[in-house]
């Protein structure tokens, strides 16, 4: 509350100092060229982040901020350089994609042998694996079941939105991937950056493939669907999955917290409609999104651009460069550059909080 009134005076008052909260941008001080590429890099102090920046491993704080660093050094190496063929070079959302997609791999890969037990025990009634993990009966059958059907809906309801088959894989696959990453460093790490603006499968797919072998029909798609990539900063998987071992913490019973958790969706859902619908009416829409979303739709579909190759190296960059750090990190004890400080780190909300970090 202190903390806050002395903001409100500095706000009225500049001569009151400020106790954090204010964005310093770095950029404005480096004008000359190519110092100047560095672009916005915002410096700020937010007392609630302080205080949630002591729950976060060492390591992961360190990496943040070196990798921070590394993304302005390779803007300036660009502009140095004069590599204006690559007009978005360091293509840091492309390499922070990559990095996400790596993280989920080596997730999968380092859970593979449990992912096969709970296989066996969907299957094989003597190889029960959750009666030894105190968890109810048949859990992991139903998780099981609710993957099929839930993919299944997905793909009729992607279907009759027109999509082709081949693209609703592609598509989800890497949207669930990115949900699998997110969900794992939240879980380990604690990350409170994983926001991805502009990443997902929909902007992937048009550079790996082509808009005109992905399709007008399929683009249109990728439009509506844009509400599912803007962003990724409250993806549901790390929510529930918080939810999940709180339940289990307080030993409240996961069958009901699963209900709950799916009647609150559904009343979300409607209840997300109906005040946004009242509240546009009331005191006007806030259309950016719409704007984002269809304008990117125009320009597939008025220039067709083809295979975008930087953004295909770029993202295996990200890819392979996050599954050697990974690696690293797991055969060598000194080394303290985590893979999830270079996904989190080119992304737009790590710029207001880098400062927490220090």
């Amino acid at each position: 509350m202190t903390i806050n009134l002395i903001n409100g005076l500095n706000f009225l008052f500049p001569y009151v100092p400020s106790l954090g909260g204010k964005l310093y941008d770095l950029g404005q001080v480096f004008t000359e060229r190519p110092w100047s590429a560095i672009g916005w890099s915002p410096i700020a102090v937010f007392p609630f982040g302080v205080g949630l920046s002591f729950f976060i491993p060492l390591d992961l704080s360190f990496s943040c901020w070196v990798f921070w660093l590394i993304w302005r050094l390779e803007r300036i190496t660009g502009a140095m350089m004069g590599w204006k063929t690559l007009p978005r070079f360091p293509y840091e959302p492309e390499q922070s994609h990559g990095a996400y997609i790596g993280l989920c791999v080596f997730a999968i890969w380092m859970s593979r042998h449990h992912l096969k037990r709970v296989l066996m025990s969907c299957f094989k009634p003597e190889a029960d694996l959750a009666s030894h993990q105190n968890i109810p009966v048949n859990s992991y059958k139903i998780a099981l079941s609710g993957l099929v059907f839930g993919g299944v809906f997905i793909i009729i309801f992607c279907l009759k939105m027109q999509m082709s088959l081949g693209i609703i894989f592609f598509f989800f696959a890497i949207w669930f991937s990115i949900g699998v990453a997110i969900t794992r460093l939240r879980a380990e790490l604690g990350s409170r950056v994983h926001d991805l603006h502009f990443i997902g499968p929909d902007e992937i797919l048009p550079s790996l493939i082509g808009t005109r072998r992905i399709g007008a029909s399929n683009l249109v798609s990728f439009s509506y669907l844009y509400v599912l990539n803007r962003a990724h900063r409250s993806h549901s998987m790390p929510h529930q999955l918080e939810g999940f071992k709180i339940a289990e913490i307080v030993r409240t019973s996961l069958v009901h917290l699963v209900i709950l958790m799916s009647l609150a969706s559904l009343l979300g859902v409607v209840a997300s409609f109906v005040f946004f619908l009242t509240s546009s009416y009331k005191i006007g829409a806030r259309v950016w999104f719409a704007n984002e979303s269809f304008r990117r739709l125009e320009g597939w579909l008025t220039t067709m651009p083809a295979t975008d190759f930087p953004d295909i190296i770029f993202v295996s960059f990200g890819f392979v460069g996050t599954i050697l750090l990974s690696l690293l990190r797991m055969r060598f004890l000194w080394w303290n550059l985590h893979p999830v400080g270079y996904a989190i780190s080119g992304s737009w909300a790590i710029n207001p909080m880098i400062g927490l970090f220090s």
